[in-house]
């Protein structure tokens, strides 16, 4: 942690490249920063397939199952948020979120990594569009099948981003109102799996933090390769620490020119105990080049 926040320290005093993203562990870093999305890909009607037993999915007969129980909604992308399936070849943001996905198989070849937090200090960080294209990253490789979850029951953001309903949805699961194949949404291809916040409660802590859940997550778990789950802000409630307590490891969005260090510090704080596995800047802009292809970086958008 104390890396984390010597990185956090150095970025905000300008010692550090503009397009900064803190550790993931001892000196790898993960990158993200957002450009404008264009077409979605097209994809095809097909189950779930696995090759040669190369998934990391424990229970795949079981993942089949659910493919045919759940809705399959399709996706109408926001493509101001999708950027890893924009069409652009070697587009800047996609190439970091390839880094960042990099960075978390070789965390986890070390230890148990399967269920992540994606969360901020404050809102409007971009944390909903981080854990969106993670998402679409690791599924864009063969035989992974990713399961994200909007679980900002305050502010949802994710089902618009994905064009999709926002209802039923974890709210309606965790009260009984609904089961888990009802809520669970999936793409055309089924390797990206979706759970929207579902409707307004009034106790979403309560929610978060019942037994019900906790025996979701384990189910889930043998089902997909990993598990994704929007957090809420870490300063104005609860909830994220709650969520990343039930998790593997958690990662915090920072809004680069926009959120203090003050503040990141005292999210940190807030989890401290929780497997903080890093911080990604979010917003930031870098011209770069590799070998002869060269590009320019945007803008983030989430505005959540």
């Amino acid at each position: 942690m104390s890396r984390i926040h010597e990185a956090l320290k150095q970025a905000a005093h300008g010692q550090e490249p503009a397009l900064f993203a803190g550790e993931l562990k001892a000196n790898r870093s993960v990158i993200a920063q957002a450009t404008q999305g264009n077409e979605v890909e097209r994809l095809s009607l097909s189950m779930p397939t696995r090759e040669k037993g190369n998934s990391g999915v424990s229970d795949f007969h079981g993942l089949n199952e659910l493919w045919q129980r759940c809705r399959k909604t399709g996706w109408k992308f926001d493509p101001t948020y999708n950027v890893v399936s924009n069409g652009k070849p070697f587009a800047p943001c996609a190439e970091q979120f390839g880094k960042l996905r990099a960075g978390l198989y070789q965390l986890r070849g070390n230890e148990p990594l399967h269920t992540l937090v994606v969360t901020s200090s404050l809102p409007a960080e971009g944390k909903s569009f981080v854990a969106l294209n993670l998402a679409l990253a690791i599924m864009r490789q063969n035989n992974r099948y990713v399961l994200l979850v909007d679980g900002d029951l305050r502010m949802p953001k994710l089902a618009t981003c994905l064009g999709v309903p926002g209802t039923p949805g974890l709210t309606e699961f965790l009260r009984g109102a609904a089961d888990e194949s009802s809520v669970i949404q999936t793409d055309t291809e089924g390797r990206l799996f979706f759970i929207s916040a579902g409707s307004a409660v009034s106790n979403p802590a309560e929610l978060l933090s019942s037994e019900q859940f906790e025996s979701f997550l384990g189910r889930m778990v043998t089902l997909f390769d990993w598990i994704i789950i929007d957090a809420p802000p870490v300063l104005p409630v609860s909830d994220a620490s709650i969520l990343a307590s039930r998790c593997d490891g958690v990662i915090v969005v920072v809004r680069a020119g926009s959120t203090s260090y003050e503040a990141v510090g005292t999210a940190l704080q807030e989890l401290q105990g929780k497997r903080v596995l890093g911080v990604i800047l979010n917003r930031a802009e870098e011209e770069a080049a590799y070998g002869a292809y060269s590009y320019y970086g945007g803008n983030g958008t989430d505005e959540k």
